[in-house]
């Protein structure tokens, strides 16, 4: 038998564990258990990770374009029940090609960092903000209203 629990240090903070019960056999006749703990900490670090990079572009860190697909089929979904009105934003950079050929690639790596953080900052809780590639981001903006 397998199951993960949670113990506590001494220091009050969460240590996960995975916890294993086998029996313990002698001559074909159970003489008890053993029982062991086992640290996850590490493995559910890395499995957090990997979900995070799933759905997440890892230049500008802000969601990507597999992201973006999931969040608009459920947009759609929501609009047609609601009837509300939403908006969605294509925004490509100008000569983005120009600035990495001529000030090279970090230039404009940093470039798109800096656009994605300000989209991030001026958009509301509920909106979606996408890189889906190259220059090319998407904003979802929900529950805009008519105005």
């Amino acid at each position: 038998m397998q199951w993960e629990a949670v113990f506590w240090s001494a220091r009050g903070s969460a240590v996960p564990v995975e916890c294993s019960v086998r029996p313990r056999m002698i001559e074909g006749r159970s003489i008890g258990s053993v029982i062991a703990f086992r640290d996850i900490s590490e493995r559910l670090l890395f499995e957090e990770e990997l979900k995070w990079q799933v759905n997440h572009d890892h230049l500008t860190k802000l969601l990507n374009r597999q992201y973006l697909e999931q969040a608009l089929e459920q947009e759609t979904r929501r609009l047609f029940r609601t009837g509300e009105t939403s908006a969605l934003l294509f925004i490509d950079l100008d000569r983005f090609k120009t600035i990495n050929d001529s000030l090279g690639h970090s230039v404009g790596d940093q470039l798109l960092c800096e656009v994605a953080l300000r989209l991030a900052n001026v958009l509301r809780e509920e909106d979606t903000v996408a890189r889906i590639g190259g220059d090319e981001f998407v904003v979802l903006l929900s529950d805009i209203g008519s105005d």
